[in-house]
């Protein structure tokens, strides 16, 4: 016998019933029993989301996906968005190897997803880039690195 989703035994007339909170039903090793496991994020969510409540029927468990993932069991790497994942400040946005997403952020602005604003208040300061690329930062004008030492430095409105 093969036995329905609630039964095992031989002959399936042993009931199997699922109590604990993060229990759902599965087949058996054998293939042909009821039995009940434990909701685990490396099983039902790919290990890229953490284990929410299994559904009402207890027959599959919810995902609560990382940032880069979808899918009812997380597996699927979802196209990353400058709006989404980079707070709407980034020049571009690419998917990483990974699943993450990695920002370029616009001037003015820097953190793994451009949501922390920078503001350049020095006399003679200007926005620059990071030394990783990726962010805005502030450094001092400076008549050789700006002007190949032969001017004197003063920077324009935009900074």
């Amino acid at each position: 016998c093969t036995c329905s989703q609630g039964w095992s035994g031989a002959d399936c007339g042993t009931e199997v019933t699922c109590t604990g909170a993060n229990e759902i039903y599965d087949t058996s090793a054998n293939g042909l029993e009821s039995v009940c496991r434990e909701c685990s994020a490396a099983t039902d969510c790919s290990s890229h989301g953490t284990v929410g409540a299994p559904n009402a029927a207890k027959t599959s468990c919810e995902c609560n996906c990382d940032a880069g993932w979808g899918a009812s069991d997380c597996s699927t790497a979802t196209a990353c968005t400058t709006t989404d994942d980079c707070s709407g400040h980034a020049a571009s946005v690419m998917d990483a190897a990974d699943g993450s997403c990695e920002c370029t952020c616009s001037q003015g602005w820097s953190g793994a997803d451009c949501g922390t604003e920078v503001t350049c208040t020095g006399a003679n300061e200007i926005y620059d880039t990071s030394a990783n690329g990726l962010e805005s930062v502030c450094r001092e004008c400076s008549a050789a690195t700006d002007c190949s030492s032969h001017g004197t430095v003063a920077p324009n409105a935009a900074k």
